[in-house]
This record gives structure tokens, sequence and C-alpha cells, in this order.
């Protein structure tokens, strides 16, 4: 059974045309219990790709609320939003989180360096270790932001777009940030979601299953399906294969949070 998508994309991202009823509605005919509309606040984007902006922040809650209020009786709809980090968007991140809403918050790492991981060029002159160990310091800052965030989004992203013959990102090979990372992210309760979203890298999930082993046993227990959808026809792809892998691991439930609150899912 499919219960929860956590990280679905609209049309106030830059990168996505669909309208949030669509969205809705694909989840409703899909079974879903519960979907989280996470639009792109890229605050300080080097590309000036900001999606949500402070201007746009409070038109875009009320839309997606008047959907929480007229689907109520038909699926939780759940007002989010993913914010990129960068340390020259803290601020201005701070300030569009102090309210009520949006009710859930990914904290996700598409730049590096002042650099699009999706730059043509990105990867030029960086060995894998020297890539994969700026990225996981990026993620490592960005749970440690002064604003409210709730989960962490698609860990292990580079996964998608690595040049390298090997895109696997081990804990063995990082071990000593990768075990700072998963013990922030377990002290401060926030969920790792699951991300179906794979590009290229040939795994079924990002963070892979290798690394949710990981995170699993170090005591790490909130996770939550996610399928990073840009097109409503994405909306809980490839969910079956992610809870089986979540299931083969150990884990028993997924999570999901609004307002800071924790609902518990069964898997």
């Amino acid at each position: 059974m499919l219960y929860c998508d956590s990280h679905t994309h609209t049309k106030y991202s830059e990168d996505s045309r669909e309208d949030p009823r669509a969205s809705v509605e694909a989840a409703i005919e899909k079974g879903l219990k519960y979907i989280a509309i996470t639009d792109h606040a890229d605050p300080a984007h080097p590309e000036g790709i900001l999606g949500v902006t402070e201007q746009m922040l409070s038109t875009y809650i009320a839309e997606i609320k008047a959907l929480k209020e007229e689907y109520k009786n038909r699926i939780n709809v759940t007002v989010g939003l993913e914010v990129g980090y960068s340390k020259k968007g803290v601020l201005t991140a701070l300030e569009m989180l102090e309210g009520e809403y949006p009710e859930y918050v990914i904290s996700s790492v598409h730049c590096v360096g002042g650099k699009d991981c999706y730059t043509p060029g990105f990867f030029d002159d960086l060995t894998r270790k020297h890539a994969v160990e700026n990225y996981l310091s990026a993620v490592l800052e960005s749970v440690r932001v002064p604003y409210r965030i709730d989960a962490v989004g698609h860990l292990g992203y580079l996964e998608r777009i690595m040049p390298y013959e090997d895109k696997r990102i081990r804990f063995t090979d990082f071990e000593p940030l990768l075990s700072e990372l998963f013990t922030e992210i377990i002290k401060r309760e926030l969920i790792l979601e699951v991300n179906t979203s794979t590009g290229n890298s040939g795994a079924p999930t990002i963070p892979s299953p290798l690394l949710l082993k990981a995170y699993y046993d170090m005591g790490g227990r909130l996770v939550t399906t996610s399928s990073d959808a840009h097109y409503f026809s994405r909306i809980a792809h490839n969910f079956d294969t992610a809870q089986d892998e979540l299931k083969k691991i150990g884990f028993k439930h997924l999570y999901v949070k609004q307002k800071g609150k924790l609902t518990e899912l069964g898997i």
C-alpha cells in the first residue's frame, strides 16, 4: 500500500508547470493518504533560479492551503517548501520560515561552492572524492541552519549526475562525514527522505539502500517516501520498490510531519 509522497513540485517551481490541483488529484487516484506540495525556494541561487520568493510566498501558501481545506475528506495535503541551502541565503530563508506556514520544510543542497551541481563543468578539476566530500560538507552545514527544517532532501544528490564511472556514495568511503551527518539528523529528529528520482545513479533510491542501511544501523528510524515529482504522472513513482528496500533493511514505519508534529504510518 502506498501512503505518502512527501516531495512534489508544481508551477511555483521554475522547473515544473503542473497545476497543484492536478497533483492532488493524481495522488488521490494512486491511493495516497498524504501529499506534500514542496515547491522550490532557493534564496541566493547563483544563477537566479529562485523558485518561490519572499514576494510570492503568501500567494503560494494561500493556494495550497485552499486545496488542503477543499480535499480534507479525501487526502491530507501538506503545505510544504523545499529550501535549497546556501550560506548567502540563510537570512532570507529565516525570514521566509518564521510563520506558521509552510508547515513542512525540506532542506536540500543543490549548489556547492557557489555553483549549481547541474552546471556544465561543475565536476571539472574535481576528483570523485573531493566532489563528494564538498557535497557532504554542504549537507552537514544545511542541517545546522538557524531556521526551522523538518526533513533532509535527496541525500546523495550527486549520484544522479556524477560523471565518474563509480557513482555510488558508500558509507565506508566517507565514514567521518556521513557518521557526523547521520548523528545530527537523528539528534534533531529530522526525517530522511527516500527519494525515488534517481537520475543516472543506478540505485532504486536516493539515498541508496547502502546509505539507508548505515543510517538505520546508527539508530535512524525517521524516513518518508518522496518522488520529487515535477510532473503529476511521476507522483509515487517506484514507491513499491522503495518500500520493499526499506523493509529489507528493517524499517517498519514511514513518517510525515506537519507543524512540527510527527505522524507514523505503516510501510
